[in-house]
């Protein structure tokens, strides 16, 4: 007894099973979410390290900048104020001679907006200051300059011990729009601390901030002793212009720039955090200016408790106002030496605003990145597992032998549309295997059951023809049973009306053996398959009487396969033979190796079919045999009907032809089939069949109850005696 296991039962080692889509899907979005969050978490984690060192350059570099604008405003008026110390119209005793030093100090008071103005103080009191009005508000103001100014003078000269000062108003060409004479009051330059300070030295000084005499304005004045030591040389650099050139150096909205000493005392400030205390205009005292930690704003609280009142370069990082600021500590240069130091602080966000939105850009990116990957990959693995889902139908359908419709699956997958032609081709197979066994199981006739033979065997080798060459009964030669040939056009054989013309191959071995075998008598003498690639270029075999049996000139281009038929018991039977196998191009190729086996189990089904065929003939012949003996031992038994059981079934034949073959009259539907015919036939033949246990008196009698003697007389003196019998009686019972 055989053990089935149902597929139902068979299972991927008794475990859950998950499509093919779900598990790629799973797989490859894993893949991609795990690869997919590391990179974002190494990104943001590299990118936050490189952001700091970033930022910590950055900031450095705009300390440097600043630090270098910063010297660059005080870098002009000290140069001015040396270059102008060697002036010799600056020099001059009288004002007409330092008027012809105007257009260069003008000039440069136009190059360097953010000085308020140029001076010289002589040693004899006089004094001459060139100034800044037109864009000056608190200047202006305080020397009530008419309209059009741009410039003013300022000279006071001293006559018999009286100052007289004059002011001057120039345009922006230097036309004078306006003058006038005022009471010099008690300024004397030679009280002046700048004064005092630049003829004590021989270099240039630089005072510490102070209200300026004439606008009340808070500065610094830069000075230098004029060659000859008669008077001094200063350029004013205003409080207010210094915090606006600051204000300037800002790279964001919120940056905050501080100048101080090394105490922390507030120098200038980018913002109008600061109030600067301001002195009475006639005061020349020194004013105090504001520690960073005395400031109401608290980024320059942070700063000075980070400075801890030790002033240090460097970098520095504080918290105020829910904010990271990010800062560094700078001295600047001065002519005194680096004695003030540049603080500038930065947001970290405004600083660092470019390089958040490029991260999280690049985040968003990622992430959008990383869904469009999963959408590729949910898509793909679709498209993928559709294709493998379709073909696990087609193999159930295949399991279930459903093999009516062919797969019809297509992919751009090599291996997988390779797969789905392998199993088209399979499912063919199956189906052609099928076909071929239920229609030689089924087909009767001995001659339709050759055709289709060799039909469904040139299909599965996609050969142009072939033959199928039948044993003799002596076992001694291989008959040409039939033979198709769709290149020469040959056919004949089967069901054709053409007998084969072509004479039978011997398989007898002629004296002294055999050179070159014919191919068909070595398969049947081997009982091998034989297949050759090329006949015209064949060396083995003799393929003279195979290529004049289908008509070739010779056998260029011609291939040719031979597979012999055997029956249940291993004799062979006959051979089927295939020619000329045709590649997709359409061109005449070697048949395929691995065709041969479906040719073999073809073969195989097909010898065993002939051989049920062929012992069924013989069957049928040996009946038809016996019938035809009973006929005759029955036509021979009676001298009156010889003869009788030849002539019903050809005379019941031709009656039946005519009935079958009237398209009009009671007939026109009547058919037979060959079953009926064959029932027709042996009832023609058997009719009088029991005749045979008849005798011999009773078929030849001359009337219906005479034998050999008339047995009439002995029936009529049955009936007398009894009518005298029944008389007698009567009488008795009178």
């Amino acid at each position: 007894m055989s053990n089935t296991i149902p597929m139902s039962d068979v299972s991927a080692g008794g475990g859950r099973r998950f499509p093919l889509y779900l598990t790629l899907a799973g797989v490859f979005v894993t893949i991609f979410v795990v690869f997919g969050l590391v990179l974002i978490l190494f990104f943001n984690r590299e990118s936050r390290r490189i952001e700091i060192l970033g930022s910590n350059d950055l900031v450095d570099r705009i300390g440097d900048n600043v630090r270098l604008s910063i010297a660059e405003l005080y870098q002009p008026a000290q140069n001015l104020v040396d270059i102008s110390s060697k002036s010799a119209a600056l020099a001059g005793t009288s004002l007409d001679e330092r008027m012809q030093a105007l257009g260069a100090l003008t000039e440069a008071l136009r190059l360097n907006p953010t000085m308020s103005s140029i001076f010289v103080g002589s040693d004899d009191g006089e004094f001459f200051l060139v100034r800044t009005v037109g864009d000056r508000r608190v200047a202006a103001r305080t020397l009530e300059s008419p309209p059009g100014s741009r410039f003013a003078v300022q000279s006071i000269e001293r006559d018999d011990g009286q100052a007289l000062e004059t002011v001057l108003f120039f345009d922006d060409a230097l036309g004078l729009v306006g003058s006038r004479t005022v009471g010099a009051g008690d300024f004397d330059p030679r009280e002046r601390e700048w004064y005092r300070l630049a003829m004590e030295s021989t270099e240039q000084i630089t005072t510490d901030f102070y209200v300026f005499f004439t606008t009340g304005e808070v500065g610094l004045t830069f000075a230098r002793q004029l060659d000859g030591g008669r008077g001094v040389v200063g350029a004013d650099l205003a409080l207010a212009d210094l915090s606006a050139a600051l204000a300037r150096q800002r790279i964001t909205e919120d940056t905050k720039i501080a100048i101080f000493d090394p105490a922390t005392r507030i120098i200038a400030l980018s913002t109008s955090e600061m109030s600067v205390p301001v002195q009475a205009p006639s005061s020349e005292e020194a004013v105090t200016m504001p520690l960073l930690s005395g400031l109401d704003d608290p980024v320059y609280r942070e700063l000075a408790d980070a400075l801890d009142g030790e002033v240090r370069e460097g970098r520095f990082k504080i918290e105020a106002n829910d904010r990271t600021w990010l800062g560094s500590v700078s001295a600047v240069p001065t002519r005194r030496g680096s004695d003030i130091f540049l603080a500038t602080m930065i947001p970290r966000d405004e600083l660092l605003s470019a390089v958040d939105q490029v991260r999280d850009r690049s985040v968003l990116l990622s992430l959008a990145f990383l869904l469009a990957a999963v959408g590729v990959v949910l898509w793909v693995s679709g498209n993928l597992s559709a294709a493998l889902r379709n073909l696990a139908r087609e193999a159930g359908e295949i399991r279930r032998f459903r093999l009516s419709r062919p797969v019809e699956v297509r992919s751009r997958i090599a291996e997988v549309d390779d797969l789905a032609i392998t199993m088209g081709v399979m499912k063919t197979s199956l189906q052609q295997f099928f076909e071929i066994s239920r229609a030689l199981s089924a087909e009767k006739d001995y001659r339709k059951l050759l055709e289709m033979i060799l039909r469904e065997a040139r299909k599965v080798a996609h050969a142009d023809g072939g033959a199928i060459l039948i044993m003799n009964d002596e076992d001694t030669a291989l008959e040409i049973a039939i033979l198709e040939d769709t290149s020469s056009g040959a056919h004949f054989g089967g069901t054709s009306s053409l007998e084969p013309q072509v004479p039978p191959v011997s398989l007898e071995i002629e004296p002294g053996g055999i050179m070159h075998p014919d191919p068909d008598a070595d398969t049947a003498r081997r009982n091998q398959t034989i297949s050759i690639d090329d006949l015209a270029q064949d060396r083995v075999f003799d393929s003279t009487a195979i290529c004049r049996r289908y008509g070739w000139a010779d056998g260029a281009d011609k291939s040719l396969l031979n597979v012999p038929l055997t029956d249940q018991k291993g004799e062979i039977v006959g051979i089927l033979q295939l020619v000329n196998a045709r590649s997709l191009t359409g061109d005449v190729t070697a048949f395929d190796p691995e065709v041969v086996p479906a040719i073999e189990a073809v073969s195989s089904d097909a010898a065993v079919a002939l051989d049920l065929r062929r012992m069924l003939q013989a069957q049928k012949d040996l009946l038809d045999a016996i019938i035809h003996m009973v006929a005759g031992a029955i036509d021979a038994k009676s001298p009156y009907t010889h003869g009788h059981c030849q002539r019903v079934p050809e005379i019941a034949r031709e009656l039946a032809e005519a009935a079958h073959n009237a398209t009009d009259g009671p007939f026109a539907h009547f058919s037979l089939t060959d079953d009926e015919w064959e029932e027709l036939h042996l009832a023609s033949w058997l009719h009088d069949c029991g005749k045979l246990t008849t005798p011999e008196f009773v078929v030849d009698k001359a009337t219906r109850l005479e034998t050999i003697t008339d047995r009439l007389h002995e029936i009529r003196t049955r009936f007398e005696v009894l009518w005298r019998d029944a008389e007698i009686g009567y009488w008795k019972t009178l």
